[in-house]
């Protein structure tokens, strides 16, 4: 999905290089309100209909995150975590790492540079 302010991209589910099959979303651009029902759209539509066991939601090019986008990467994670998947952010930046870092979520972060 493009946006003038975001873009949200899906790639095919494939095994990571642990051998778990994982979804890949790349999340850019400036993530709010506006963001906000697309993005928990397709971490919703992941966690339902793909049969992949962990969600990495690339961050690298988002250059803003609110309130609002993070509600919906929240309802992505818990709706994985109620069947048993997960969902990793990766890739975070400057503020938008700090953001994370600060309300506590940096426990779902990983870094795959």
């Amino acid at each position: 999905m493009d946006d003038d302010y975001f873009t949200i991209r899906r790639k095919a589910a494939a095994p990571g290089s642990d051998g778990v099959v994982e979804s890949y979303v790349e999340l850019t651009g400036e993530l709010d309100i506006g963001a906000r029902d697309a993005v928990r759209e397709v971490l919703l539509d992941i966690v339902d209909r793909e049969s992949s066991r962990r969600t990495m939601v690339d961050l690298k090019d988002v250059a803003f995150i609110d309130s609002e986008a993070i509600s919906a990467i929240l309802d992505g994670y818990v709706a994985a975590q109620q069947v048993g998947k997960t969902l990793v952010l990766i890739n975070a930046n400057g503020v938008v790492r700090r953001v994370f870092h600060i309300i506590g979520m940096d426990e779902l972060m990983r870094d795959l540079r």
